[in-house]
């Protein structure tokens, strides 16, 4: 009588466990893709302003511009250029090698030379797992965290 009482219950909890982690990484995602949205349009128009200007020159990223955009969106902003970290919103993150300065290989295949919009990957600062989206914005990767 218990055994038979107690197969359903585990049946039903494993079942449950599956459903909530699938609920958990679909928000995740959607609320990946508004991020990352929000981070290309605030990059983008930093870097438009002075493009129709002949005179001015193009404003480039760098870890200033990235710390005061972090506050604009609320997340750190990492950006990369031929796969090489450019300009980062926190620099002791990488100073301190808890993140490295080279873009991942499978994010360079799937965003930069795939074509997806954006990719979010579950990776560590130090031992604490994080997710992580990253994005291309105007032909560079950026990478916003949590």
């Amino acid at each position: 009588m218990l055994v038979a009482s107690v197969v359903p219950l585990v049946g039903l909890s494993i079942f449950l466990r599956a459903y909530i982690d699938r609920r958990g990484e679909a928000s995740l995602a959607d609320s990946a893709a508004g991020l990352v949205g929000a981070a290309r349009r605030v990059v983008e128009d930093y870097q438009s302003v002075g493009e129709d200007d002949r005179r001015s020159p193009r404003l480039r990223i760098n870890d200033d511009t990235l710390w005061w955009l972090r506050r604009v969106v609320g997340q750190e902003i990492h950006v990369y250029e031929d796969g090489v970290l450019a300009a980062t919103s926190k620099p002791e993150l990488f100073d301190s090698a808890l993140l490295q300065k080279r873009l991942p290989g499978e994010v360079d295949r799937d965003v930069v030379r795939g074509g997806e919009p954006f990719v979010v990957r579950r990776e560590h600062l130090g031992a604490i797992p994080l997710p992580v989206a990253y994005a291309r914005v105007d032909e560079r990767a950026v990478r916003a965290t949590r």
